[in-house]
């Protein structure tokens, strides 16, 4: 070969070789100047939910819904067969305090004056998981409470 085509045929290849090997380990991209939006995208993918309510939301589905549904309609796999029937949640929720609410799955429905066949979650859950799962069931209210309202 003459001079001048192994010249270009050299460079190519040394262009290339640099090129694959920048790719394999050399410069990262910077980050990206604000982390907020990054480092709040999982609650986006969450469906909006915050931490603690991704927390009640996975008690909800462990201890509730087997009666009050997962949308805490009050239908739930087991609900046809107790009387009365689980309540509906996403109704009661906003004429409800949340206080209201925790005292509920805390103590049960019978210590509140509700049906006896809920059962009280006080030896189940710690302080934190009850605040979890009450905050959770705040946002299964179709009313200003979902919305972010205060509960009346």
């Amino acid at each position: 070969m003459t001079r001048c085509v192994k010249r270009p045929l050299f460079v190519a290849l040394a262009l290339g070789l640099a090129a694959l090997l920048a790719g394999c380990g050399g410069s990262r991209p910077a980050p990206p100047s604000d982390p907020a939006p990054e480092a709040f995208a999982w609650i986006r993918k969450a469906g909006g939910l915050t931490a603690q309510q991704l927390r009640g939301r996975d008690i909800f589905r462990a201890h509730c819904d087997i009666c009050h549904g997962t949308t805490g309609k009050g239908d739930g796999f087991n609900a046809f067969n107790l009387n009365p029937h689980p309540r509906d949640l996403t109704r009661i929720v906003g004429v409800r305090t949340p206080e209201d609410l925790r005292l509920s799955v805390e103590r049960g429905g019978r210590r509140q004056g509700l049906s006896p066949l809920m059962p009280p979650y006080e030896s189940t859950l710690d302080p934190d998981g009850l605040d979890d799962v009450v905050s959770y069931v705040r946002t299964l209210a179709s009313g200003p409470v979902a919305a972010g309202g205060a509960a009346h």
